[in-house]
């Protein structure tokens, strides 16, 4: 069987290469006053794809889900539309699910003269492979740039490399605890560690399969067979297998955030009015969160009206004696 540790890279890739050029999500947030909000979602793609993927879509009934038919095109728009109470009910909406995790913090500040919204929508980094360090591969700029949104040729081929490297670095954390499962005194992990790039170095240059890898090992044990050997490996490739199927997230997203009165700053990429909107392919939040925050004001007329009385009150106060004795 041909599971081989590069077709798999090669398939994630493909998958990252391709991913958002025809799925689209758009979420639209209206935050009111009072703090409760709605939320709309528009989502275009197959119907399989949206009941299945891994970014989480709702499907129930409160959403009110209906479907748009498309003229000359095989995927489907599908239409949500839900009211919230507050973001503490929007966030239990996603928390639970086994898809990508989407995380909200909102709040409210009274000044008196004006209140103050803090809004935070935040999409969890979706990707299994992270246990090299992101900042620790890229260099300080290469950083700024893929958080900046960089889509160059360059970088790409980085993100690529960082994602080969931890692909192979999950496959030999893997591999090193199976070998204490074996318990077999010429398979050690120390063996293991110490062969540990002439393997990489073979399983990423060739298309190699679990025969093949199995073999590469029983050489460097200096053994013709090691019991339960070729079962880990086909175990440990097909976990990568399965969490390669799992997390594939393909949707180009727009994220819209309506907020009460006036926008004081954000990190969106474009604002109209009130509406603060970020743009970006699922790429994005693969490794890293991606946080989107956007803070508004409204005036408190009320506040200046008391204030208004109060301070002609006051000068009533004191001046009235003055009149009176004139």
């Amino acid at each position: 069987m041909k599971n081989g540790i590069k077709l798999y890279l090669a398939l994630f890739i493909a998958v990252l290469n391709f991913s958002g050029c025809n799925e689209e999500y758009k979420s639209s947030t209206k935050i009111n006053r009072d703090g409760s909000c709605e939320k709309t979602i528009t989502v275009k793609a197959d119907s399989a794809y949206i009941q299945n993927g891994y970014f989480h879509i709702p499907f129930d009934s409160t959403w009110h889900p209906k479907f748009i038919k498309q003229e000359k095109d095989t995927q489907k728009v599908l239409l949500l539309r839900k009211s919230f109470a507050d973001v503490n009910e929007l966030n239990r909406e996603y928390s639970g699910k086994n898809s990508a995790a989407v995380k909200i913090d909102f709040e409210k500040k009274f000044r008196w003269f004006f209140t103050y919204f803090s809004y935070k929508e935040i999409f969890k980094a979706y990707s299994p492979f992270k246990i090299i360090p992101l900042d620790s591969f890229l260099t300080r700029d290469e950083l700024s740039k893929y958080t900046a949104g960089d889509t160059s040729k360059a970088l790409k081929k980085r993100i690529d490399d960082y994602t080969t490297e931890n692909i192979y670095e999950y496959f030999y954390q893997n591999l090193s605890e199976a070998a204490k499962r074996i318990n077999d005194n010429s398979l050690t992990p120390e063996l293991l560690e110490k062969n540990k790039r002439q393997m990489r170095d073979a399983l990423i240059k060739d298309n190699v399969g679990e025969k093949q890898i199995s073999d590469f090992i029983l050489k460097i044990a200096n053994k013709k067979e090691i019991p339960s050997l070729d079962l880990e490996i086909k175990k440990i490739l097909d976990d990568i297998n399965s969490k390669l199927s799992e997390r594939d997230v393909r949707y180009q997203f727009t994220n819209e955030i309506i907020m009460p009165g006036i926008i004081l700053s954000t990190n969106a990429g474009s604002v109209e009015g009130n509406m603060a909107e970020w743009k970006f392919p699922a790429d994005r939040f693969q490794f890293l969160d991606y946080e989107m925050i956007v803070e508004s004001r409204i005036s408190n007329l009320w506040a200046l009206y008391v204030t208004g009385g109060v301070v002609l009150i006051v000068l009533i106060i004191l001046l009235f004696p003055k009149l009176k004795r004139a």
